[in-house]
């Protein structure tokens, strides 16, 4: 067995495990558990927990299996629109951020 095509078989039976069920449900669990050491307190930190924690982690399962029967093309789109998805996240921490500095300004 060559070193490729044990990299092939790796890559087949890992692509296998995450875009299993189990996986998924693996992270819907492990997300949750967050919620017991830390809960968002307004709505913007609701949005950015959901997006951030479930959105992202539950993507996982699903790019996996997509990056298993799709093409190197599609894997690629996919992977940009989940940078573009952590950029935005990034700016709205940002505005998240300076929205209570500007509260807090004010209060002032």
């Amino acid at each position: 067995m060559t070193f490729r095509s044990f990299n092939i078989k790796l890559s087949n039976h890992l692509a296998d495990i995450l875009s299993s069920m189990l996986c998924f449900y693996f992270v819907v669990i492990l997300i949750s558990t967050i919620l017991f050491f830390e809960q968002p307190e307004s709505a913007l930190d609701w949005v950015q927990f959901i997006i951030g924690n479930i959105l992202q982690g539950l993507a996982l399962p699903i790019l996996a299996f997509v990056a298993e029967r799709e093409s190197n093309k599609t894997e690629k789109v996919i992977r940009d629109i989940h940078a573009d998805l952590n950029k935005e996240i990034t700016n709205l921490k940002d505005i998240h951020e300076d929205i209570h500095r500007i509260i807090k300004d004010r209060k002032d």
